[in-house]
């Protein structure tokens, strides 16, 4: 088998991949099932790096690919090869290791995950030139290993011993692996750090560090965010109000999102349609129907076009609301807004009407739904007809 050719030079890589991509599955050879045992039935609490240092894996390329062929988990199998190459600078993976960890991870991150694997094995290669590029990379590998510590440990060291500067697309790409693994205590503190070394943040990074807080269910900190974006030389814009909007309602604090709403006309932007659709939605889950009918008038007189998904938003609220006549007006004006029904506005109608012992009407907006040349049912829809049918 040819050997792969690796390029440590980051920009000058190339990977000739072989035919073959992991060894066939064949019985293990005694050491390394005893690794596959210690590694698959650790404790929980037992950092998955610790127990592959406990049992003394004799670390070689055979072993390896091997090892990396058997751990069903894509995120495991790349920590184990993190471990392999910073616990032993002088390992080099062979193509056979490399085509290993690359078939684990068959989705779109197959090719980034090339260039990490070449940049990882390059940090510990003599004569290696980091790059503000490769630096992204290697953090943004490290977040899909789910290793934020070697994250906040490269970002610290990245001056000293790469000799670049942190910028706000590593800080930024930080943030994003924290937030991903619900870390919003590491992404606040990186979000301090960046500020403390001279990095301004940008809209979008705060943007993203609000929403994680409201997505942990932390207004206090996404309203010190906010409120401190001016201090950060950080103007909110119309995507920071949406968001704000959004996460305030779906945390039942509507008369905070109102208020952002407001707080939005004052500062020039106009509610869009997702503006409208997220406070209708959180309007009609209180059931106030009236409020959000009123809201939707709004829209229109500000030449917000409502679009399906707010057509449909009001439809569930009226069916939950046992308003099934209202649901069926919204379904009729669809059209004639230039805004024809969708299949989930049929599944809506369908199961309010079933649930509410309209079944006729039911049968009747189905056979309508299978006139349909552009809309077909689905499961769903069949489920709420013979849901209904059966309970009746």
């Amino acid at each position: 088998m040819r050997r792969m050719s690796i390029l440590l030079s980051f920009g000058k890589v190339r990977c000739l991949h072989v035919a073959s991509l992991i060894p066939p599955r064949r019985e293990l050879p005694p050491e390394i099932e005893k690794v596959c045992a210690i590694v698959g039935n650790r404790n929980i609490s037992l950092p998955l790096e610790d127990a592959l240092t406990q049992s003394q894996f004799s670390l070689d390329c055979h072993s390896l690919s091997l090892l990396l062929s058997r751990i069903p988990h894509p995120r495991e199998a790349l920590r184990v090869f993190i471990w392999s190459i910073r616990c032993n600078p002088g390992f080099v993976p062979d193509e056979n290791v490399i085509e290993t960890i690359l078939h684990a991870w068959k989705d779109e991150k197959k090719r980034r995950l090339e260039s990490f694997i070449t940049i990882l094995v390059g940090v510990h290669q003599p004569c290696f030139e980091m790059t503000p590029k490769a630096l992204t990379i290697l953090i943004q590998g490290y977040g899909w290993a789910g290793l934020l510590d070697l994250i906040v440990d490269i970002l610290k060291r990245a001056s000293n011993a790469f000799g670049i500067n942190p910028n706000v697309w590593h800080f930024s790409c930080a943030i994003n692996c924290f937030l991903k693994e619900n870390r919003f205590d590491l992404a606040r503190d990186i979000l301090q750090e960046m500020q403390d070394v001279g990095c301004h943040a940008n809209q979008v990074m705060v943007d993203t560090l609000i929403k994680g807080a409201l997505a942990a269910g932390d207004m206090e900190t996404a309203n010190m965010l906010f409120k401190k974006m001016a201090s950060m030389n950080v103007l909110p814009g119309r995507a920071t109000y949406n968001i704000l909007i959004h996460g305030f309602s779906k945390l039942g604090r509507l008369d905070q999102a109102w208020e952002f709403k407001k707080e939005m006309r004052r500062e020039g932007f106009l509610p869009d349609m997702y503006t409208y659709t997220v406070l209708i939605r959180a309007l009609c889950k209180q059931g106030k129907m009236q409020a959000s009918i009123d809201l939707m008038k709004e829209m229109r007189l500000n030449k917000v076009v409502p679009d399906v998904v707010t057509f449909n938003t009001l439809a569930v609220g009226f069916c939950e609301a046992s308003l099934i006549d209202d649901a069926i007006k919204v379904f009729d004006c669809m059209s004639n807004m230039g805004c024809p029904p969708d299949r989930i506005t049929y599944n809506i109608l369908i199961d309010g009407l079933c649930k509410h012992d309209r079944l006729y009407e039911a049968q009747c907006l189905m056979n309508k739904l299978l006139k349909n040349d552009a809309l077909t049912p689905n499961i769903v829809t069949f489920s709420c007809l013979l849901d209904g049918l059966l309970k009746h």
